[in-house]
């Protein structure tokens, strides 16, 4: 019987896997020669020496390999190395620890190997901890450059966390003239490299009655992995009113502009009148327009190139008519200046755009239609489809 239990023994030995029965650094030794706890920072570059010894009694070709979180980089790359009998070798291990790494404590295995005989191989675990990081950024919008008194104005901008931690925000607004100002959202949580947009609105009053500079100060806070903040003023002008009180019109800055030029006997005026700004509800509407023409047609070296456009802004749809550069994405072409019409409109993750155009300076003159779709896969990735 102690016979049959010893031979049984003998064969359970013998249906192991080789690199199991010779035992772990058969042949080969790796030992971390400083500590095996690492403290490093997102995006930046770590150093760890290894020591290897060839215990065996003949000449190796060895393997060394990292197994690494998703994301890490081994700089060097996976090397073959040769080791003489009996002799050691420092190994020095640097590892880049991407901005998308977590807070948190991570395990790196090194292996040595010889490819020829998977019995000699050795492994050393080391701990790395990513320290936490917190970084707040500002990200303007959308920002007015004046409005009328007595009409509220608005400022949109994103709060971008480039931090390896969820961060809790809070937001503190400083109005100069004691003027009201309210934004939709003054205390959320960022996830690590998420962003959220802000609206603020600013109300004025009707009984402003010179041009100010109104001033909005925002402050952003958070106490997340040893906290960030940054501070932000936008200035924007108010104009008062002629008569100090609120009428039905809507009211656009316009800019009206004469040139008259004369060369022996040749005249030529030219006039341009431009002008744009926000209307509707909550100034929701913008239209911006230019009409330039020399009233020499023929003679323009002194005034004005011809040039008619309208163009208007809101509720995610936009129309532009006349003269302007037309094009889908600088994939497809460049951008063509020429006179015609362009249509966009978005709803949820899409936006579509088509124009159809004339090209206005170019002599032979050639029509050109395109449109494209737009998809949101994401806040960092947009998926888009031109056809011309």
């Amino acid at each position: 019987m102690p016979g049959r239990i010893k031979l049984l023994f003998t064969w359970i030995l013998l249906m192991l896997p080789s690199g199991f029965a010779q035992g772990k650094g058969q042949g080969v030794d790796v030992q971390a020669s400083r500590s095996k706890l690492i403290e490093v920072k997102p995006k930046h570059i770590f150093n760890a020496p290894f020591r290897v010894f060839n215990k065996s009694g003949q000449k190796r070709e060895l393997e060394e390999h990292l197994d690494l979180p998703e994301g890490w980089r081994h700089i060097a790359g996976e090397l073959t190395f040769e080791m003489e009998p009996g002799d050691f070798e420092i190994r020095l291990v640097s590892v880049y620890v991407p901005i998308t790494a977590l807070a948190g404590k991570y395990k790196l295995i090194y292996t040595i190997k010889d490819p020829r005989n998977r019995s000699v191989i050795d492994k050393e675990e080391i701990q790395v901890i990513v320290s936490p990081v917190v970084k707040l950024e500002y990200v303007a919008d959308e920002i007015p450059e004046r409005v009328i008194a007595g009409r509220s104005y608005f400022v949109k901008f994103k709060v971008v966390s480039s931090s390896n931690v969820p961060a809790e925000v809070n937001l503190r607004l400083t109005s100069s003239y004691g003027l009201a100002a309210t934004a939709d959202a003054t205390h959320f949580k960022l996830d690590p490299g998420g962003s959220k947009l802000i609206s603020v609105e600013v109300k004025t009053t009707e009984d402003i009655g010179q041009k100010i500079r109104h001033q909005l100060t925002i402050d952003a806070t958070t106490t997340a992995g040893g906290g960030d903040s940054f501070s932000k003023s936008i200035q924007v002008e108010v104009i008062p009113r002629v008569t100090g009180k609120q009428d039905r019109y809507r009211r656009l800055p316009a800019e009206l502009e004469i040139l008259y030029g004369q060369e022996e006997d040749e005249q030529n005026v030219s006039f341009q009148l431009s002008g744009g700004g926000h209307f509707g509800m909550q100034e929701a509407h913008e239209i911006d327009f230019i009409f330039r023409r020399p009233l020499d047609t023929q003679n323009t070296l002194f005034g004005f190139e011809e040039e008619y456009r309208v163009s208007y802004w809101g509720d995610e749809k936009e129309i532009h008519i006349g003269d302007q550069g037309y094009g889908l994405s600088p994939l497809t072409e460049v951008y063509r200046f020429g006179r015609g019409v362009e249509i966009g409109a978005g709803w949820q993750d899409y936006f579509v755009r088509g124009y159809v155009m004339e090209t206005h300076l170019e002599n032979p003159q050639t029509q050109q239609a395109g449109t494209s779709v737009t998809y949101a896969v994401s806040s960092l990735l947009d998926l888009k489809m031109n056809l011309l």
